[in-house]
């Protein structure tokens, strides 16, 4: 990097001295994690779309990209300039700190807090893009039209494997059994809809067999294009909150996340069914309401532990009845009306972020059909809303 990049020294002088006299700002995108890489990509799409006539936005990838096809849908929309990490590098080398070197948000930026995605429902996929997916899929026996459902269990197999010299054992909370979604599994596909259990990589095969199964993580003909394409286009999309599934909210499309904590990271912005993962006080084993849910928000197996808090996996059944309920609201049978329980939940939610600035950021919108499960709701004891 040194020896071959020391011809952008002048050009920093350069850039520098234009920022002077015109409006530049150079942005770096975060593109190691498949989840912020596509969250900010389209971010920054708005953010170029609304710039004043006599700016200047530059962007780059700050590292590998965790998807080839989607670093080339960015490049057809935002001006991607890859040399600019060498004027980066020796912005932080020279300690100059140029204030036109920017970064964006995470917190921000990760979340659609401005209602950003329903202006534009993810980037288009060209003609001969969406023939491969579908071909793809039809190879499979898929029949254009029949519904399918995007299932993502998080386990510890991909960050274990791509990043194995990191101790990733804090996120462990976060992980789910595949074992214990097979009950919803069976039941959606004796509606005949098609599953998808998605991932680049998991520790365990669905131990079932049927003509509507695919999982996706052990084919041996991935592609880059249809880990985005099969989340972008599904009929639903039920995930444990991974990354991943931000490309059916960018896109859209209906979700349903469980099994995941915590609580205060839900998508709000989003057409999304919320059941999260049980936390219970480790010396008495009563569930936690609704309040010290949102007041114990850790993101650390470590974090719970010291809290004295123990985590506790949605059983196979709450994972059955819940994963029905979603999908006879999305088909319109038997449609839960919003409860007691519904308002009580979000007025007590609204009311908590709104006195906690930590928390109000992470949530400007909701959405007119965010709800809760009330299968989960009902679960609760009495006093969960106290």
């Amino acid at each position: 990097m040194v020896v071959n990049s020391f011809w952008a020294i002048p050009s920093l002088a350069f850039l520098f001295i234009l920022s002077k006299f015109i409006k530049l700002r150079i942005i770096k995108l975060l593109s190691g994690r498949i989840g912020h890489f596509l969250t900010e990509s389209m971010q920054s799409y708005f953010l170029l779309k609304d710039k004043s006539p006599d700016e200047t936005i530059l962007f780059w990838f700050y590292e590998p990209t965790a998807n080839s096809f989607w670093s080339r849908v960015v490049k057809r929309n935002l001006p991607i300039y890859q040399w600019i990490k060498h004027l980066y590098f020796w912005n932080v080398k020279l300690g100059l700190n140029l204030t036109l070197f920017q970064t964006h948000n995470m917190q921000a930026y990760s979340r659609d807090t401005n209602g950003n995605f329903e202006r534009q429902p993810g980037f288009n996929f060209l003609p001969d893009e969406d023939n491969f997916a579908k071909n793809w899929l039809i190879k499979k026996g898929w029949k254009e039209g029949e519904p399918f459902v995007c299932l993502l269990v998080r386990d510890s197999k991909y960050l274990d494997t791509l990043y194995s010299k990191w101790d990733w054992t804090y996120h462990s909370y976060r992980d789910s059994n595949i074992d214990d979604y097979l009950p919803a599994i069976k039941w959606l596909l004796e509606k005949e809809v098609w599953i998808i259990r998605m991932g680049k990589e998991m520790h365990k095969q669905v131990s079932i067999e049927n003509k509507r199964l695919i999982d996706y993580p052990f084919c041996e003909d991935q592609d880059d294009l249809m880990d985005v394409w099969l989340f972008a286009n599904c009929s639903l999309c039920i995930s444990t909150l991974c990354g991943a599934d931000y490309i059916s909210d960018v896109y859209r499309r209906p979700l349903l996340l469980i099994n995941f904590l915590p609580l205060i990271h839900m998508v709000s912005w989003s057409n999304a069914m919320l059941a999260p993962k049980k936390i219970l006080w480790a010396d008495t084993g009563k569930e936690l309401t609704l309040i010290e849910y949102l007041q114990n928000g850790f993101v650390k197996t470590q974090q719970y532990d010291e809290a004295g808090i123990k985590v506790k996996n949605l059983t196979p059944d709450d994972i059955y009845q819940i994963v029905e309920e979603c999908w006879s609201n999305l088909e319109g049978d038997n449609q839960i009306p919003f409860s007691k329980n519904q308002g009580d939940f979000w007025r007590i939610f609204k009311n908590e972020i709104s006195n906690n600035p930590k928390l109000a950021g992470y949530h400007g919108l909701f959405h007119p059909k965010l709800r809760m499960s009330e299968y989960w709701l009902n679960s609760k004891s009495s006093n969960f809303l106290s």
